[in-house]
């Protein structure tokens, strides 16, 4: 099903409405969560003054290593989602036939809501 989004084969709203939108918001609370949890886990401190400054392999806590793999994995999960979402938004909108209106507003609002995602990211617990 992911292979056929990503390639457009879907119709629009399914794509926009279905995966699109909630993806992208289920995605940005993980990164929200995760990047809470590890802030909390290592005193506010960002991973990397954390891990130059205070990483022991045998004596940091193993919840840190844990919170701050699945931030990371988090992270980089939106990006490739948002870049896939978009490609798949964009040939999804192509092969819409019925308003070339309504094709082109969801590139804009999807490419939109990408922008707002990542520009409510916190980076903090990365530098």
């Amino acid at each position: 099903m992911l292979a056929k989004l990503f390639k457009g084969e879907l119709s629009l709203k399914e794509t926009f409405w279905l995966f699109g939108l909630p993806g992208l918001i289920i995605l940005k609370i993980m990164v929200s969560v995760t990047g809470g949890l590890l802030l909390k886990q290592t005193k506010g401190m960002s991973m990397l003054y954390y891990y130059t400054h205070h990483f022991h392999p045998f004596y940091t806590p193993k919840l840190t290593i844990l919170w701050t793999l699945f931030y990371l994995s988090s992270l980089l999960l939106l990006v490739w989602f948002s870049v896939n979402i978009m490609v798949g938004t964009w040939k999804s909108s192509a092969a819409y036939d019925k308003s070339n209106w309504l094709s082109q507003l969801a590139r804009i609002f999807m490419a939109l809501a990408i922008f707002l995602v990542w520009e409510t990211v916190n980076f903090r617990p990365l530098f």
